[in-house]
């Protein structure tokens, strides 16, 4: 079933995010976690810069918040920050850093977005995003969290980072992966896949077998 379904999405984006919340599930649970590597294959070859953001907040707050690898990246750190520098450069210099389109993205969202809303309540629901299929830029907004503001205000969004909160408390890498999937709201808007749509949720439940968490820095 595994290797049949992205063939049934039909896009870049959603076979990314397929595999993306497939590794994410398989990566928390003892049965799977060995197969883990297959559904990351996927979405690193799905080539979608979200999906990339996800995966790196997620590696990188699992490797750096875990007790064990602290005196590590102690010793390393020296050598850690000009290496990052250099190879940071060096990808600027290729056009891979490159912030053009986030510029544009920005001119977007305060020149182009004719919605009236309400700051605290929004209230604009239907009024952006695929509810208004064909009316430019507003269509679309690249930004999930400037929907929820213009469709439930400060107070939606206020409540729904409290969801989350209250859902992952106990779980460090459900906790991990949502981090990534705030940041990357900020670039996408997230609830425009069906991958997404039909497979985030499934990162809520709780179910049996899953690894129980290791001795991270907060904890």
């Amino acid at each position: 079933m595994f290797w049949r379904s992205p063939g049934l999405i039909g896009s870049p984006g959603n076979v990314g995010y397929f595999g993306l919340l497939t590794y994410l599930l398989f990566d928390q649970n003892e049965k799977y976690k060995k197969k883990a590597v297959w559904p990351i294959l996927l979405a690193i070859v799905g080539f979608v810069r979200s999906v990339y953001l996800v995966l790196a907040v997620y590696w990188v707050l699992k490797f750096f918040l875990t007790k064990k690898n602290l005196k590590i990246i102690k010793e390393a750190l020296p050598y850690l920050v000009p290496i990052f520098l250099i190879v940071g450069y060096f990808l600027y210099s290729k056009g891979i850093l490159d912030l053009t389109s986030l510029a544009m993205r920005i001119d977007h969202w305060v020149h182009d977005i004719n919605v009236d809303f309400n700051v605290l309540l929004g209230m604009g629901i239907g009024e952006a995003g695929g509810a208004v299929r064909g009316a430019g830029f507003v269509a679309t907004l690249d930004n999930y969290w400037l929907l929820m503001l213009i469709s439930t205000g400060l107070l939606g969004v206020i409540l729904l980072l409290l969801f989350f909160y209250e859902k992952a408390i106990e779980n460090m890498k459900l906790k991990y992966a949502l981090v990534g999937f705030l940041c990357a709201g900020i670039f996408i808007t997230l609830t425009q896949g069906m991958a997404f749509l039909v497979l985030f949720p499934m990162l809520f439940i709780r179910r049996t077998g899953l690894i129980q968490n290791e001795e991270y820095a907060d904890e």
